[in-house]
């Protein structure tokens, strides 16, 4: 994974990549226990760290938690006849509710626009706006229009928007897009498209101010999401980049390992088999977390993710890198009916110095309302060829809690 640390670098963070992390040494799959070994557990258990519990090597079988069940049926919550076409998909998403919140403030923002420009409009008679006012507002059956055209852009990629409406080239005309839209008012919607009222902005210095101009249409999206599909047992929390390079400073975000560099990250949790996002979370900038003043603030953001859509308690098995997982993270989530795998970082909080200095170690968790077993493997990250690091790359550690025995 390529998750960025917030005190690392770009080269740092090539450094901490899940996909170098190998377990086939041979040497690393001995679990017999040796005086060496109970001394480094009992070291391990003095320094364990927190209230978390003591951490002991498992000798012989052990028959680990309760079992935990998967309860819920997933899949879709609503069936369409097998003949429906793409776009009855879509509108399950994009629902009259949104379209009719972008005519709103679209219309909204142009007619604000024309009042602060008077003396613009006067001195330029041949702006496209006034071909806005002889037209007048937009409406929803424009609005679809319009996005078909900018979803089918993105399919058709051209270096300039005007020449999607270029036939002076027979071979790289788009007829489709001059028989659909005009080009200026394509443009003017583009000028004046918005999803909130400028003049009920907030502050800048308020939390809620980098978000507000998108934040009731995505959460309009969120809410969609988690109420149209129940995804199954395996799930995983990860960051993904919606490519942008617009001017939002405060937003956007440099991620050299990913396919889209710059653009704005978000936070999701999707299915694992059919890879659809369940719940998402747009990532507003370290300075700005609403629970920094925690222990752990990905601690936090993993809970969040899963309990708006109501995933917790439900048996679902989790999978996460190691800028997420955490023993205490992973006991929260035992407790809440919820199974997880994932990389850990050497040194997150709750971890016997026993696995930091064997390579290989298996342990069990006791505590004191039951056991939470974990198969903790250390393991030495190996730099890719095309990579340089500043420094030594750390270990990383494979956690799980298991369903049943080890």
């Amino acid at each position: 994974m390529d998750i960025e640390d917030e005190g690392l670098t770009s080269e740092e963070e090539m450094c901490s990549s899940d996909d170098d992390i190998s377990f086939d040494d041979p040497d690393e799959t001995d679990s017999a226990l040796t005086d060496d070994d109970n001394a480094l557990v009992d070291e391990g258990a003095a320094a364990g760290d927190n209230a978390l519990g003591v951490w002991m090597n498992i000798v012989g079988e052990d028959p680990g938690p309760l079992n935990v069940e998967f309860t819920v049926n997933s899949g879709p919550r609503i069936h369409l006849a097998r003949d429906s076409d793409p776009i009855d998909y879509l509108q399950f998403f994009i629902t009259n509710f949104s379209l009719d919140k972008i005519v709103t403030e679209t219309n909204r923002y142009a007619q604000q626009w024309i009042e602060g420009h008077q003396d613009y409009l006067v001195q330029h008679p041949h702006s496209r706006v006034h071909s806005w006012i002889k037209q007048g507002t937009t409406n929803r059956a424009e609005i679809k229009a319009f996005l078909s055209l900018c979803i089918n852009s993105g399919l058709i990629k051209k270096s300039a928007i005007h020449h999607y409406w270029d036939s002076t080239n027979p071979s790289q005309a788009t007829p489709w897009f001059i028989e659909r839209f005009n080009r200026d008012r394509f443009q003017l919607l583009l000028k004046f498209l918005h999803f909130a009222d400028n003049e009920l902005q907030p502050d800048p210095n308020s939390p809620d101010y980098k978000l507000y101009k998108v934040k009731e249409i995505a959460d309009h999206f969120r809410s969609n999401f988690r109420n149209l599909y129940v995804p199954g047992e395996d799930i995983s929390v990860d960051e993904s980049m919606v490519g942008y390079r617009g001017k939002t400073p405060h937003l956007r975000q440099y991620m050299p390992l990913k396919h889209a560099r710059f653009g704005i990250k978000i936070w999701c949790v999707c299915d694992s088999h059919s890879h659809y996002t369940v719940n998402f979370e747009i990532y507003k900038g370290a300075h700005n977390e609403a629970d920094r003043a925690e222990e752990n603030v990905t601690h936090n953001l993993v809970i969040r993710l899963l309990q708006e859509p109501r995933l917790l308690y439900s048996g679902h098995h989790v999978g996460m890198d190691n800028y997420f997982s955490s023993p205490k993270l992973f006991l929260e989530l035992y407790r809440a009916n919820t199974k997880a795998t994932g990389t850990v970082r050497s040194n997150r909080k709750g971890l016997p110095k026993a696995i930091l200095k064997k390579k290989h170690c298996l342990t069990t968790q006791r505590l004191n309302d039951g056991r939470v077993p974990c198969c903790a493997q250390s393991t030495k990250m190996v730099e890719k060829d095309q990579f340089s690091c500043r420094r030594q790359p750390k270990e990383d550690l494979l956690i799980r809690e298991m369903q049943g025995g080890l």
